[in-house]
């Protein structure tokens, strides 16, 4: 749910600043994390900023 408010932020701000982006990822857990990881290597986005 954080991945889907922030590209919905990011849609509206334009761009987020990688300090919050990656503080939010340092919140989730494992499940979700691998989730976001699954998704982003399907649909080839970046995920190295996040980690």
């Amino acid at each position: 749910m954080v991945r889907i408010a922030g590209g919905i932020a990011e849609t509206f701000c334009e761009d987020i600043p990688e300090y919050i982006k990656n503080f939010c990822y340092s919140r989730l857990d494992y499940t979700i994390k691998s989730i976001t990881a699954e998704f982003c290597r399907k649909y080839h986005i970046s995920l190295y900023k996040y980690q």
